[in-house]
């Protein structure tokens, strides 16, 4: 069973959660934007980069593997950029609107 703190904390954040929501007109495109840059990081930049810092350029078939891990780094910022300028332009169009 879980104590009391622990619900009160919990119940604190969805509450939270909630206010946002309905404060902000555009929340949806903000958490859009936020996934996009930090769900592309985390699971593609921060990956290939470790890899290549740890095991760095390598020969034979294993500079196979470093050519893809280039090729997917080049893919994932494209679309990191792509991911990223959608969201902020739904963001700025809506905005345009709720101050118009």
């Amino acid at each position: 069973k879980a104590p009391v703190s622990f619900r009160a904390v919990r119940l604190a954040v969805v509450i939270a959660t909630v206010a946002v929501a309905y404060m902000f007109p555009f929340f949806t495109d903000f958490l859009a934007l936020m996934g996009g840059f930090t769900e592309n990081l985390l699971v593609f930049f921060f990956p290939i980069l470790f890899h290549l810092i740890t095991f760095g350029r390598r020969k034979g078939a294993a500079a196979a593997l470093h050519a893809l891990d280039i090729v997917t780094l080049v893919i994932a910022s494209a679309i990191l950029i792509v991911g990223t300028s959608a969201s902020l332009q739904s963001i700025a169009t809506k905005y345009e609107r709720l101050m118009a």
